[in-house]
């Protein structure tokens, strides 16, 4: 019976993320907290974070390559300014991204970097929140993430059929 019960379990308890970010600071200040609120939340998983500068993503290669990294990813952090207005090429890439998501309760989150960020969180709420709202995505926003949605930490039901 304890071989049963090893087949019911997940094989991989690693939560993907997907950090866009302006400069270095930013990017592993967001890194950091991911790693603080997954030790927090008692996550025995671990985090497999990919960071991407947010101004390269326009160039369709390097966008694409980064598109196809975040279709399995649970979060996509913005950090810094990243998110403080979304340019027509980072919303298509969006779009694309959440067309295509293999993780049903994916999320989006916005981190900054200290105080001055904090301010650029508040402004990207309305463009963020619609956008999430309109695929059915979860949103964090906070200058730091302190805790894992539920919904995202259960991944055993996270994910979809794609292959």
């Amino acid at each position: 019976m304890t071989k049963l019960n090893q087949f019911n379990q997940p094989q991989d308890s690693t939560m993907k993320a997907l950090i866009i970010y302006d400069d270095f600071h930013s990017a592993v200040k967001a890194n950091a907290s991911l790693q603080h609120s997954a030790h927090k939340a008692d996550f025995a998983g671990q985090w497999n974070i990919r960071p991407w500068r947010v101004d390269l993503l326009k160039f369709p290669p390097i966008g694409d390559e980064a598109l196809t990294e975040a279709l399995d990813a649970h979060v996509i952090v913005f950090a810094g300014h990243s998110a403080h207005s979304l340019p027509f090429w980072l919303e298509r890439w969006l779009e694309q991204w959440a067309k295509y998501r293999r993780i049903k309760d994916a999320a989006l989150a916005v981190v900054g970097a200290g105080s001055s960020e904090a301010l650029s969180s508040a402004s990207a709420k309305p463009d963020l929140s619609r956008f999430a709202k309109r695929h059915d995505l979860n949103v964090i926003f906070d200058d730091k993430i302190t805790s894992i949605p539920s919904s995202i930490a259960d991944k055993s039901s996270s994910v979809e059929g794609h292959q």
